[in-house]
């Protein structure tokens, strides 16, 4: 076949049979490479903390009374990392991979199919998982703060009904590209000659994924902001009755320092989709410059929020006092000279 079957309205960019892109060899020197690169340094690492994690959380299936932590906590944590990482390496494989050049004179001669259409499937598939599960992990430590004696009746019933919604949630945004065909396309300036990206052409009624995704974005962004503002003054008030309105502890402030740098690392990503989304409609001539930058925006939600909680949760850590718990004593000021007798309930809000 030659790219005289291409329509050039139907796949815009497109290099297949462009005997200069066949031709073409990569430099390695060039700025897109180093790109590609600087994720390796951080994902390695982080790819062993949320296996670790998880790891934790099968330990804890198999020896409960061995491994105590919050499985509920646990659960969702590790399908969020696990979600933001498959979306990690599918966004790495439909942009910044191709974007080197290594792979262009591949592509060059490889007509549109729905092989090429997959990465960009489930680029986005995993990508609105990854936003649900960020809300549902705050939506969970808000119900353990209010609920402390009660959370595991209710979280129990609530994860059984979303954890299979969030996997088929997705769906309902991406089933316009089932019969579409994926291909290789160059990208605009400032990305050189040579660097191309995988995208669809032929979408069910004429559908795009830009409208969708934006919706998906502002409504999952302003939820999660919304529950960890109340999650916020509702850890900050426990602290205070916990510390029996004395000044600000050490632990308190590590606390708020934790749940802040949580809640920036799962909006960062949200606010990057924005304005990359709303760019993309409304001035398109920026779409490749916020390119270079989104994916960094992405990256933090997979490599922060892992950190936090593995740098934090007691589990992970001897206990010398640094971990972020709350202590919630259900006993009268009587009784309360008598605490070393009392076994305390300990809520680990991480």
């Amino acid at each position: 076949m030659s790219n005289e079957l291409l329509s050039s309205a139907a796949f815009p960019q497109a290099v297949y049979g462009n005997e200069t892109y066949q031709n073409y060899s990569p430099k390695w020197d060039s700025w897109p490479i180093i790109v590609a690169a600087i994720p390796i340094f951080y994902m390695i690492p982080t790819l062993f903390v949320i296996v670790r994690i998880i790891h934790v959380y099968w330990k804890s299936l198999v020896s409960p009374k061995q491994v105590p932590i919050n499985q509920h906590i646990f659960l969702v944590l590790s399908l969020a990392q696990v979600m933001s990482f498959l979306f990690f390496i599918a966004d790495y494989m439909m942009l910044r991979l191709p974007a080197t050049g290594f792979f262009t004179s591949y592509c060059a001669t490889v007509y549109p199919n729905q092989y090429l259409k997959l990465i960009f499937f489930f680029t986005f598939y995993f990508n609105y998982s990854a936003m649900i599960f960020p809300f549902l992990l705050c939506f969970l430590r808000l119900i353990l703060m209010i609920f402390p004696n009660t959370h595991q009746k209710i979280n129990t019933p609530l994860l059984a009904i979303c954890v299979p919604a969030a996997l088929i949630y997705p769906i309902c945004f991406t089933f316009f590209l089932i019969p579409a065909v994926g291909y290789c396309r160059q990208l605009s300036g400032p990305y050189p000659f040579g660097s191309v990206s995988i995208y669809y052409s032929g979408g069910a009624f004429g559908m795009r994924n830009s409208i969708f995704h934006l919706i998906n974005t502002v409504f999952w962004m302003g939820s999660c902001l919304l529950v960890n503002i109340v999650l916020f003054f509702k850890l900050r008030n426990a602290i205070i009755a916990a510390t029996q309105g004395t000044s600000k502890s050490s632990r308190s402030r590590k606390a708020e320092i934790s749940l802040t740098a949580t809640t920036v690392a799962m909006i960062m990503p949200y606010l990057t989709y924005c304005i990359f989304t709303i760019l993309y409609l409304q001035v398109p001539a920026y779409t490749y410059y916020m390119m270079i930058i989104r994916p960094f925006g992405n990256d933090c939600e997979t490599v922060i929020v892992p950190w936090i909680f593995y740098l934090t949760h007691p589990v992970f850590k001897t206990r010398d006092g640094s971990v972020i718990s709350i202590t919630v004593i259900n006993s009268s000021s009587a009784l309360r000279k008598e605490r070393a007798s009392v076994m305390p309930t300990k809520v680990n809000v991480l």
